[in-house]
Order: C-alpha cells, then sequence, then structure tokens
C-alpha cells in the first residue's frame, strides 16, 4: 500500500494505491468480504467537506482511492 498527501493550490489530496496481486487459490483466499459501505461513508464525508472522491483500478490493474479536498483557514 502506498500513501501520499499532497497540498496544491486551495486544495488537500489524499491518495491510497493498493497494489494489484497475484490471485490466490483456494475458497475464501480474498478474504472476508466487507459490509460494503466503506466508500459510501467516505465519500459522504468528502461531500459534505465540498470535496471530490476517485475509485477504481489504474491502467495496470492497482485500486486507486483518491479524495481532494479544500484548504479550509
Amino acid at each position: 500500500v502506498q500513501v501520499t498527501v499532497t497540498g496544491h493550490g486551495q486544495a488537500v489530496t489524499a491518495q491510497v494505491i493498493t497494489r494489484r496481486r497475484p490471485a490466490l487459490a483456494g475458497p475464501g483466499a480474498a478474504g472476508p468480504a466487507g459490509a460494503g459501505a466503506g466508500l459510501i461513508g467516505l465519500a459522504e464525508r468528502v461531500a459534505l467537506a465540498d470535496g471530490q472522491l476517485e475509485h477504481g483500478p489504474n491502467a495496470i490493474g492497482d485500486f486507486v482511492l483518491r479524495a481532494t479536498v479544500p484548504r479550509r483557514p
């Protein structure tokens, strides 16, 4: 996992990249499924801060999560 936080102009961006792993064999190899509310809750909080949330795979299959919010005085 790679985490970066950068300030630029009037905004701050936090980015998390989860590197793609080779497929694991066997039942349950991917691990337990979550409740499915993590991205929804994060999107709600970013929206409340007048920010923008982007997430999904990049060109090489890593999962990228990027939240940009305006700086507050």
